[in-house]
């Protein structure tokens, strides 16, 4: 683990990773891509970028999602870049603070995908990286918009990912502070990895997942120094994704099932009758 000096505080983030690969008959393919996940309380600090170019190598990362990077126009990608990766950006407009930006090694397919109801007041980029999307979201102590309307915005963009790409797998990571993580599962009916406190004694970088991704969530210390005064960690995840196939399901199946089910509840019913009969013989 990567400690800092005691001038700043270690930071912790969140990382995972899926290799393909095969057994048997089940071929392992388009693995979902590792994730790191942190909040930096500004990258623009002096050798930060360095420092998250160092921990992306170190972590063997594929995708790196960074919080609150205090990013502005004036902060150039050839200023913020990490060599080896691309990175794509989301600042925040006319507002201090904020920012998230999500760095992706260059070999990786990437493109940016824009929500058709696309709303900068949230700090909310999404991202199509290797067969999954990936959302990167910050969400302040203290928003100019309410819990209401971010578990809104995040709802709908969900629906219209599963609309228009049912077969892709999601994922929603990010400093959430003090959103309720229960409102987001409920929300997006996604899953929840990160299990050990990230920040002090508290656990507000989550990772949300639609689906079974990564197996292996792990929070570890980061040389990224921080300004924040709690201890903060950052999360990376591991997984091996099994690829199956299956009967594509259609009209005439759903038709035949339900002409099926009372002839199944029928049965059963005759069963349970019959047994309870012979229980009771003398």
């Amino acid at each position: 683990m990567y400690l800092s000096d005691t001038a700043h505080p270690a930071v912790r983030t969140v990382v995972a990773s899926d290799r393909p690969r095969i057994a048997g008959n089940v071929i392992h393919c388009n693995p979902a891509p590792s994730l790191y996940l942190l909040n930096a309380a500004a990258l623009y600090k002096p050798h930060a970028v360095d420092q998250l170019g160092a921990d992306l190598r170190s972590y063997d990362v594929d995708v790196a999602v960074s919080t609150e990077t205090h990013f502005k126009s004036k902060h150039t990608d050839s200023v913020v870049l990490v060599p080896g990766y691309t990175v794509l950006r989301r600042d925040r407009d006319r507002r201090r603070g904020g920012g998230v930006a999500l760095y992706v090694r260059s070999s990786l397919p990437l493109s940016a995908w824009t929500f058709s109801g696309d709303d900068r007041t949230f700090d909310l980029l999404w991202s199509y990286v290797n067969g999954a999307f990936i959302g990167s979201l910050y969400y302040p102590p203290r928003p100019a918009y309410t819990v209401e309307s971010l578990l809104n915005y995040i709802e709908q963009c969900v629906v219209e990912l599963n609309r228009d790409y049912p077969s892709s797998n999601t994922v929603l990571a990010g400093d959430f502070n003090l959103l309720p993580e229960s409102a987001v599962v409920e929300r997006t009916g996604f899953d929840q990895l990160v299990q050990q406190p990230t920040r002090g004694a508290n656990t507000l970088d989550l990772v949300f997942v639609s689906g079974p991704m990564y197996d292996d969530t792990r929070v570890v210390d980061s040389v990224v120094k921080s300004n924040q005064k709690a201890d903060q960690r950052v999360a990376t995840c591991n997984k091996r994704k099994e690829i199956k196939t299956y009967c594509k399901k259609s009209p005439n199946q759903h038709a035949s099932l339900l002409e099926h089910i009372p002839l199944l509840y029928s049965s059963i019913i005759t069963f349970i009758l019959n047994y309870n009969h012979l229980l009771f013989l003398p």
